[in-house]
């Protein structure tokens, strides 16, 4: 079973950034949500648009308990308020904090560690967190497991991580070979390495001064033994993130600069259908639809989907239900 420190069978990739704490720093995650455009976001998710969100909507229900872990901007939190969830929203960015609060009329939300939760033992029925997780050296034992402890036996437990696709596995391989100490550029100027363990670097292998440890990039045994470990029952894990994942490649990475500037010019699907019939314009909302939003239209495009998901997706989604703990039992003995 994965834990940290132990050497696994696969590798991971690990991640580094220029300067600074990287994933680590609530300075960089307070500039990093300041970009985000939260009537553009809730617009993408109300209509379905964010394959991610898309999932979460589809299993919390109205009324439930929910704890975001994790929520930056408040966009999810936002969303899952209008869904008629109990939404509760924490992070460790005090000033992305303030300024959600006042971009979206002051929800429930609190400044903290999601390694250390200012929450009393069951106190959700769900805990969200979306790209979280991945960003402690340490691994996400510590994180998960206060997952755990806050929500009651059978909770839900929705969380997403990046993955370590085929694809980023061959694009590892074929850098690698020309890596001193098999440390590379990604094509999003980050740092790249293979590891086999969470944690700090031993001695002779940390990478330059200049770089510090953003996030790990997980196969699926590895994500699945740390959940197991937490004390949660993995329902589903799904690959998703088809457009980030194939951007690992780089003529595709062009073709979808190209889409995305059609995008900004106001070309939203409902244009498109507008639109007078014809092939390029058919083409082009079929893209829209597979590689943006991850949705389908018949048979044919809900292959292509799936194929693309398991080859390149670049996140894992993942559900899983917080296995039976005996303590209320111990506290009425006690």
């Amino acid at each position: 079973m994965p834990s940290e420190g132990r050497r696994f069978m696969s590798t991971m990739r690990k991640v580094f950034i220029d300067g600074g704490a990287g994933g680590a720093s609530p300075a960089f995650w307070d500039h990093a949500w300041d970009a985000v455009n939260l009537d553009v976001e809730l617009m993408r998710m109300r209509e379905g648009l964010d394959p991610v969100v898309r999932l979460v909507a589809e299993r919390v229900q109205p009324g439930a308990r929910v704890l975001e872990a994790g929520c930056g901007s408040g966009r999810v939190l936002a969303f899952l308020r209008e869904l008629g969830c109990r939404a509760v929203g924490l992070d460790f960015a005090v000033e992305a904090l303030s300024e959600a609060r006042r971009r979206l009329g002051a929800p429930p939300m609190v400044a903290g560690d999601v390694t250390r939760l200012p929450f009393r033992d069951g106190s959700f029925d769900c805990v969200v967190s979306l790209g979280v997780v991945e960003h402690f050296e340490e691994g996400p034992r510590s994180a998960l497991q206060e997952h755990r402890r806050v929500m009651g036996n059978g909770g839900l437990l929705l969380l997403s991580v990046p993955r370590l696709s085929p694809l980023k596995r061959w694009v590892d391989w074929r850098r690698s070979l020309f890596a001193p100490g098999g440390l590379y550029r990604s094509w999003r100027g980050l740092a790249v390495r293979s590891v086999k363990r969470f944690g700090s670097d031993p001695p002779g292998r940390t990478p330059r001064s200049d770089l510090s440890f953003y996030q790990y990039e997980f196969p699926h045994e590895v994500i699945v033994g740390a959940l197991r470990a937490a004390g949660f029952a993995p329902v589903t894990v799904v690959p998703t993130g088809i457009s980030l994942g194939l951007r690992e490649i780089g003529l595709v990475r062009l073709a979808f600069d190209r889409l995305m500037a059609a995008r900004a010019e106001g070309l939203e699907e409902g244009q498109v259908a507008a639109l007078p019939p014809g092939r390029r314009v058919r083409l082009f909302a079929m893209l829209r639809r597979v590689f943006g939003s991850e949705q389908f239209s018949g048979p044919l495009e809900r292959s292509m989907v799936r194929l693309l998901q398991l080859a390149s997706g670049h996140m894992y989604f993942v559900v899983a239900r917080a296995q039976h703990i005996e303590r209320e039992a111990a506290a009425a003995q006690a």
